[in-house]
């Protein structure tokens, strides 16, 4: 996946760092799975157009290697199973700080598409989601 910032955690990070405003992150952070109809920018703007919704999907809580020279990995993180219907075409992935609704932080297409069907477990493993700032 490549990576992106969103504009949200663009300014929450200037204003943190040279306006002296506090900037509270969440101790957990989660990954979101997006469709087809989701877009970079909508992504970028903190929008949650095409969330997979129903069918036992939820927002994963994820965590990350320490940072080494500007870059982070993820550890394995594995969703619900599908279940009941599928989940269709997955295209994007973000790291959001909270289980529903909130801000998105860090965003990205997969590098291919993965159709989830009812019964499929969609997983990210180790260092699949890397975070570069540079």
């Amino acid at each position: 996946m490549s990576d992106a910032m969103s504009t949200y955690l663009e300014n929450a990070l200037i204003n943190g760092t040279l306006r002296n405003t506090a900037y509270s992150p969440q101790a957990t952070v989660y990954v979101a799975l997006y469709d087809t109809t989701a877009s970079l920018a909508t992504l970028e703007s903190s929008t949650h157009t095409g969330e997979i919704v129903g069918n036992a999907y939820a927002r994963t809580a994820i965590t990350f290697d320490a940072p080494s020279g500007g870059v982070t990995q993820c550890t394995q993180t594995t969703f619900p199973q599908a279940s009941g219907g599928n989940w269709g075409l997955v295209r994007y992935a973000a790291i959001c700080e909270a289980a529903t609704a909130g801000n998105i932080l860090y965003f990205g297409q997969l590098q291919l598409d993965k159709q989830v069907d009812d019964g499929d477990t969609f997983r990210f493993n180790a260092g699949d989601l890397t975070i570069t700032l540079s």
